[in-house]
């Protein structure tokens, strides 16, 4: 009896994992980019932006070092050092994404004949095992990815060589904010504030400000200063002390 019901709880656990494991969607963070660095002496043109202020996406990732390559039926494909980053995880594959196409496919017959595709990199957490799974469109990110059985793990001769990295996505969110110069007139010095907000297709917010230099070089708007070290009509030299208030 005991021996027929361990038979029956050990077919139930080898049907249990005959199932695919469910993988974990992950979700970028939100971080302040600022430009320029605090401190440093920086430059503008009259119309330039001197100091902007984006919320972009950011996500864990990794740089691939090492070219990764296989050989399928009727190709060599591979994909070349980049930046990746993670998009999903489960117990088996962590799942990459690079941020541009990268999947390289070279025809074995005619070997001028190569595409560049997107592509999901599934690594092993062991580092041992890796997938190449091409995609003709960019990889939608909402919808759990799945490990595609027609495509067989290939066993790395090494670790597969990449180093951990935060991998930024070039993507404008809900949020900007410019201080751009806008000339001299006697010792005033003029600047304009935009402000963006959603719609990036046309600034939520703008103000026309102006400074009297013989008050002070130090000038400042919602939590930015910046010390003006020499300006023109067409120039000026400056330095961010602070950046502008946290939204």
């Amino acid at each position: 009896m005991k021996r027929n019901l361990l038979l029956l709880i050990t077919l139930i656990i080898l049907f249990l994992k005959s199932f695919p494991t469910t993988a974990q969607i992950l979700k970028p963070s939100k971080e302040n980019i600022f430009y320029p660095e605090i401190g440093i002496e920086s430059e503008g043109e009259l119309g330039s932006t001197l100091v902007n202020k984006t919320i972009q996406e950011v996500y864990d990732g990794i740089h691939l070092n090492k070219k990764l390559e296989k050989s399928t039926f009727g190709a060599f494909v591979s994909i070349e050092p980049t930046d990746l980053y993670l998009v999903q995880k489960s117990a088996k594959w962590n799942y990459y994404v690079c941020v541009d196409k990268c999947y390289i496919q070279q025809d074995k017959l005619v070997k001028s004949f190569v595409q560049n595709l997107y592509s999901v990199l599934m690594i092993s957490p062991d580092l041992k095992y890796y997938k190449i799974v091409p995609s003709l469109e960019p990889v939608n990110l909402t919808t759990e990815l799945t490990d595609p059985a027609l495509i067989r793990a290939t066993k790395s001769k090494d670790l597969i060589d990449l180093k951990p990295k935060k991998v930024v996505l070039n993507k404008e969110l809900s949020f900007k904010q410019e201080f751009i110069y806008n000339g001299k007139v006697g010792n005033s010095i003029k600047f304009i504030y935009r402000e963006f907000s959603d719609d990036f297709a046309r600034p939520s917010f703008t103000q026309d400000i102006q400074y009297d230099l013989n008050e002070s070089s130090v000038v400042g708007f919602k939590g930015l200063k910046i010390d003006v070290l020499s300006a023109s009509n067409t120039l000026i030299k400056y330095k961010v002390l602070s950046y502008f208030n946290s939204k």
